[in-house]
């Protein structure tokens, strides 16, 4: 990118893997578009870190993500996903399975009501 271009980082949301990891979703913005990024805080600090930025984006044109689960247990992770519709961007829900079992999150494929 541009160097004197920076990104825009918000949205922030918490979460921990069931071995104890914190991690945070947060969403930057760089050159119009959403990126979701995800960062694990150093085992044993917490929430004051230092904090390690996963090198490549959870999701490109997404963004504002949280989770949570669903009356199975299934852990869920909602967002917005960059969309045109009629010519118009739209930022429009979408719902993905995810996998906090072990030490980061991972993705595993559309959530279906």
């Amino acid at each position: 990118g541009d160097e004197g271009e920076k990104p825009i980082i918000g949205s922030p949301f918490m979460f921990a893997t069931l071995r104890g990891n914190l991690g945070m979703l947060f969403t930057a913005k760089c050159k119009g578009e959403s990126v979701l990024g995800v960062a694990y805080a150093e085992e044993g600090h917490g929430i004051s870190g230092p904090w390690t930025i996963e090198p490549e984006p959870l999701l490109c044109g997404a963004g504002e993500a949280m989770l949570f689960r669903d009356y199975d247990g299934t852990a869920v992770m909602v967002m917005h996903k960059d969309t045109i519709v009629n010519g118009d961007e739209r930022q429009v829900p979408q719902f993905v399975k995810t996998d906090l079992q072990y030490d980061k999150l991972k993705l595993k494929g559309h959530y279906k009501f």
